[in-house]
């Protein structure tokens, strides 16, 4: 082997050395723009993920509310006798409050075999009630929901469920209605 030829040798490889002990971490243009980019991607993220979790809590509970009107559907088909769901903030008697507030909770009515109204489920404040919906509606001052033994229910009454984004563009607010047929109706309503 010639001189020459060994001498670069040597050359090449220190070079790769070098080489490779220079790429091993971020320069600080590469860290700016990375952390720009992380900048910009949050900022578009964050206000859909706090869309996200309203309208998940709002869905979340206008189920619970209209799987507890199917309860008490439910309830008067199986005792055939009627039975009410209304507001209620204590557990033992409906809101005599107006409007009702339903954010509170509400409890399913069911007369006893001796016809005493006994409060057959109670479901207490629902879990980010008070976050997702800023007021619960309903007409009258009780306005319960009364089923009849055939499953039919007294026709009129609407609850509106509603969040803090009242006003804007988004689906916002959910009315619950309850047809004559005794099944409950949920509609989006914007603004």
């Amino acid at each position: 082997m010639s001189p020459l030829f060994s001498d670069q040798l040597i050359k090449v490889a220190t070079w790769e050395q070098t080489m490779k002990f220079r790429h091993t971490g971020f320069t600080l243009i590469e860290l700016v723009i990375t952390v720009a980019l992380l900048g910009i991607l949050l900022a578009w993220a964050i206000p859909n993920v706090t869309t996200f979790i309203k309208n998940a809590r709002m869905n979340s509970i206008v189920n619970e509310l209209v799987g507890d009107i199917g309860v008490a559907r439910q309830e008067a088909q199986r005792r055939g006798r009627r039975v009410q769901i209304c507001a209620s903030s204590d557990g033992a008697n409906c809101d005599t409050t107006t409007p009702p507030e339903w954010v509170n909770g509400w409890i399913i009515l069911a007369p006893d075999s001796t016809g005493v109204q006994r409060v057959v489920k109670y479901t207490k404040e629902p879990s980010g009630a008070r976050e997702a919906a800023k007021w619960f509606t309903g007409p009258g001052p009780n306005a319960p929901i009364t089923f009849f033994p055939s499953g039919s229910a007294v026709a009129g009454t609407v609850i509106q469920i509603r969040d803090d984004r009242s006003g804007l563009t988004n689906p916002t607010q959910r009315d619950i209605s309850v047809t004559p047929v005794g099944r409950p109706f949920v509609q989006k309503v914007t603004g």
